[in-house]
């Protein structure tokens, strides 16, 4: 009997990104393949990647882990969400006004459980127009001003107490058409 797929988004930390974890997306699909993913896909040159699995999330979070550090010689972190979940983190925003300024709404996923301590920490430190929101297992950040000069981004995994990657809403989408 055949094992069922499962398409899944999974977001790297800190590729190609200010000069750090310099790595190929080719590359790294190939690798992914060769280590039984299928239907890998990448957008952009930042670590975001879809792909099709038989494990569970940890499981492929785990694999693309060790094939970082095998292949690529890269220690990171790394977000495995479910093509459903991603859909319903899509369709629950909070903020749909901003959407139609995709760069000043992004999402951030954390990698473990957020308290609610954490969360109204979050909240406290929103400045300069920003909203927050937090619907599990998504952070939702509408930052009118952007997240350039933002202390709250800067802040973010200190004060949620766990390391979050965040994408903007255009990536989301993108990520959600692969």
């Amino acid at each position: 009997m055949p094992t069922e797929l499962h398409t899944c988004i999974a977001l790297l930390r800190g590729i190609n990104v200010g000069g750090h974890h310099k790595l190929s997306m080719a590359d790294l699909r190939d690798a992914l393949e060769s280590a039984g993913c299928q239907a890998v896909r990448t957008y952009i040159q930042s670590g975001n990647l879809s792909l099709a699995h038989t494990g569970s999330q940890s499981d492929v979070a785990h694999r693309i882990k060790q094939v970082l550090k095998v292949t690529f010689n890269i220690r990171t972190d790394v977000w495995v969400v479910d093509r459903s979940t991603w859909v319903e983190i899509i369709a629950t925003n909070p903020f749909p006004e901003a959407a139609v300024e995709p760069k000043t709404l992004h999402v951030y996923l954390p990698l473990g459980p957020l308290s609610q301590d954490a969360i109204d920490r979050i909240q406290g430190a929103a400045s300069q127009g920003e909203r927050i929101a937090w619907q599990p297992p998504a952070l939702y950040l509408h930052a009118p001003a952007g997240i350039g000069r933002s202390r709250l981004v800067q802040s973010m995994d200190a004060m949620a107490g766990t390391p979050m990657t965040g994408r903007n809403w255009r990536t989301m989408l993108k990520l959600l058409a692969l």
